[in-house]
């Protein structure tokens, strides 16, 4: 029998204790017909019981919903798992009358997509300027999971980059953490990797970040990780309210004929963060930050341990403050080349 639906309506701020008194029944009833909680609310309960036929329902209200946040929420969480079905699902959630549906189907897309997939987000048209950053990211990001030579992106112009001065500077705490600590379903739908059984934990300033690697670009020391373009990793950020690490960035990598690998740090509207070469040599890696508000000013240097496959970083510093040469923008930059 399904447990008594409390009659209190539930808010954010309650959420999840206010929550243990719902079966998995009431909750789904909640989504379809919400009374008592928003069903974005009733959705996210789902997802963090690992309700059986979550990504159905999930599916079933992207379809139907006649909210349009709920299904740019429920397009969002399909790119937590790679299935035929979802992707199908989101491939139809593009032609959405929303533009919010349309840029988290394409992001999500971007995360779990085939080729296929890259060839539908190929052919489609918008002349809203937000959701071509969402596509053309997501087709950069799924030009590096496939491997693709074309529509990558180019290194940075000197202009573009911060130098951090050491006296303006404050250093970061590094160090290697098990992903086991972070429950089993942590590294489910990190875009376009395999995670590694270690990550980066970053502590900087009032941020924490993870840097996740992507284990399939380490086989065979390295020559995958030297040989073709890829996602290398993904950071995580913590959310300030919950403590729990999503998804923030991805990691992408891309080989240079007789030069370093090109190393960008891209966020899922396009926004590119950071830029680093990696030595294929000898692993040696320098990471600088973009010149742009919405980039935290910080800088890296160190090797790739291609074994334990982590970072062993010699210096890696923040700035104490924004730079002058960080001034404000009103959109994200640097805006992503087409790749038509």
């Amino acid at each position: 029998m399904a447990a008594k639906t409390p009659s209190s309506r539930v808010s954010p701020s309650d959420v999840p204790g206010a929550l243990h008194g719902y079966s998995v029944q009431a909750l789904k009833r909640a989504v379809r017909k919400p009374e008592d909680m928003h069903p974005v609310i009733a959705l996210e309960e789902l997802r963090r019981r690992q309700a059986p036929g979550f990504f159905g329902t999930v599916r079933e209200q992207l379809a139907s919903a006649e909210d349009a946040t709920l299904r740019a929420s429920c397009a969002a969480l399909l790119g937590a798992e790679k299935t035929a079905a979802n992707r199908a699902a989101l491939r139809t959630a593009l032609h959405d009358a929303s533009p919010d549906v349309v840029r988290r189907a394409a992001e999500a897309l971007g995360r779990i997509g085939e080729a296929d997939d890259l060839d539908a987000l190929r052919a489609l048209r918008t002349r809203d300027p937000v959701v071509r950053r969402s596509i053309d990211a997501a087709k950069t990001l799924l030009c590096y999971a496939l491997g693709e030579t074309r529509g990558l992106l180019s290194a940075p112009r000197a202009e573009e980059v911060l130098t951090i001065g050491r006296a303006q500077s404050a250093p970061i705490r590094v160090s290697t953490v098990d992903i086991d600590r972070f429950g089993p379903s942590f590294s489910a739908g990190l875009p376009g990797i395999q995670a590694t059984t270690e990550a980066c934990l970053i502590d900087c300033q009032r941020w924490r970040y993870l840097l996740v690697f992507n284990r399939r670009v380490f086989a065979r020391q390295g020559t995958v990780l030297a040989g073709q373009p890829c996602v290398l990793g993904s950071v995580l950020r913590s959310e300030i309210a919950t403590g729990r690490f999503v998804h923030y960035a991805s990691v992408l990598s891309r080989p240079q004929p007789g030069g370093p690998l090109q190393v960008s740090v891209m966020r899922p509207n396009g926004v590119v963060l950071y830029h680093a070469e990696l030595s294929p040599d000898d692993w040696q890696f320098r990471v600088r930050a973009l010149a742009s508000r919405h980039v935290l000013p910080v800088t890296f240097t160190g090797t790739l341990d291609i074994d334990r496959q982590t970072l062993s970083v010699s210096r890696a510093e923040t700035a104490l403050k924004m730079t002058a040469r960080q001034p404000p923008s009103k959109r994200p930059t640097p805006i992503l080349p087409r790749m038509d």
